[in-house]
């Protein structure tokens, strides 16, 4: 069990000890919806009895009625903590929860707040709007589309940069990307802020993974790209288009004469110079064959 807890990415595994963290347990939630996917019978089985627990004190009862939750607690009072992690079958945006506890007073207090927390996250995603992403007027086919949530539209990074051709190497491991010119820029997931060019960039919102896809705030994406970005929340469409490259400015007619002017200039020096020159040389041999 530990090794199949390594293999599928859990960072917290303990061949002591029965431990785990949050994180681990969503990823052990997702590898079940994707057996599912690929052994349908043996994983809709497994679902099922997660769905059909008897203990749904905790992520389900403020839930609008009807929202099913495939779902699994876990308790450890003498620690204070009280768990439970599942599968929030949200009408539109379904999502894994994992909410841990620990120090609590009681398993009394420890459930109300974590049904709190499990209500703000299923309101949180009933606020997500899909949206259609159009770059340079071409609509932009992405694996999972820009997000619009709390009047903050989320871009997927990687598709933009394929069109825009501009950013490079995002990992979400290192939680960073950098452009292949001179310019250096890293992501901070957690803080509200990012590095570019060495210059520290704060904004209200921090990029975030979503669904393994690297997601910039458009106020970000402004700051990473020269263009414009525009969002139609009546069409639930964003537009980003390049901005237009600087033209090389036109000498004016004014400025072509003076040139000119200033070029004949110097030819008329040189008679001016080379005369006195010629003068000097002449009175110069002038002496020589009188001496």
């Amino acid at each position: 069990m530990k090794k199949m807890m390594s293999d599928l990415g859990g960072h917290i595994v303990d061949y002591s000890k029965n431990t785990t963290c949050p994180r681990d347990m969503a990823i052990y939630l997702e590898a079940l919806l994707q057996f599912n996917e690929e052994h349908p019978d043996e994983g809709e089985l497994l679902i099922k009895y997660l769905k059909n627990t008897v203990f749904n004190d905790r992520i389900p009862p403020l839930l609008p009625e009807g929202t099913e939750v495939a779902h699994k607690i876990g308790n450890w009072p003498a620690q204070g903590s009280y768990h439970d992690v599942g599968i929030v079958y949200h009408p539109s945006h379904p999502y894994i929860i994992s909410l841990f506890s620990k120090d609590a007073p009681n398993s009394d207090y420890a459930y109300q707040v974590l049904q709190q927390i499990s209500r703000l996250v299923y309101d949180a995603q009933s606020g997500l709007t899909e949206m259609e992403l159009v770059v340079n007027g071409e609509s932009l086919d992405t694996e999972i589309p820009p997000i619009l949530a709390n009047g903050t539209v989320y871009i997927p990074l990687l598709p933009l940069n394929a069109t825009l051709n501009r950013v490079t190497g995002a990992v979400p491991e290192k939680s960073g990307t950098h452009r292949p010119d001179q310019e250096e820029m890293v992501f901070y997931p957690d803080p509200t802020k990012m590095l570019l060019n060495n210059a520290v960039h704060y904004r209200d919102l921090p990029p975030e993974y979503i669904a393994g896809h690297l997601m910039v705030p458009q106020e970000m994406v402004i700051d990473l790209f020269p263009v414009f970005v525009t969002v139609d929340t009546a069409a639930n469409k964003v537009y980003i288009t390049d901005k237009p490259k600087e033209q090389p400015k036109q000498p004016t007619e004014q400025q072509d004469e003076s040139a000119s002017s200033f070029t004949l200039s110097e030819y008329q020096l040189i008679p001016l110079i080379a005369i006195p020159i010629l003068i000097c040389c002449l009175i110069i041999i002038q002496r020589n064959k009188n001496s």
